[in-house]
């Protein structure tokens, strides 16, 4: 059983003929970073982390953001581990200041 996936967009180099032939992503990386695929999936979803955002405006020039992540994986005494995993909130280039907690 797979998992239905909507809004499919790819990066221009990825050879669609072959995801479309038997839904295999071959690509030649451009240089740098980029971003590959991007999706939507809206019915039996288990995923592996809860993210809690709260954003505060703090006047005209100051936003807070309090993120709180939490694994859906490890219940019922599972040891289960998470490794490098990144969390990207786009600011704007001139924001001046980046604290964590």
């Amino acid at each position: 059983k797979g998992i239905a996936i909507d809004d499919v967009t790819f990066h221009r180099c990825v050879r669609l003929s072959r995801f479309d032939q038997d839904r295999t992503i071959n690509f030649v990386p451009p240089d740098g970073e980029f971003e590959l695929m991007k999706y939507r999936v809206t019915n039996d979803i288990n995923l592996p982390f809860k993210i809690i955002p709260v954003i505060n405006e703090r006047g005209r020039n100051r936003v807070e953001y309090d993120i709180k992540v939490s694994p859906s994986f490890g219940a019922n005494g599972a040891k289960l581990i998470a490794n490098n995993v990144v969390i990207k909130i786009p600011v704007p280039e001139n924001a001046t200041a980046k604290q964590r907690a």
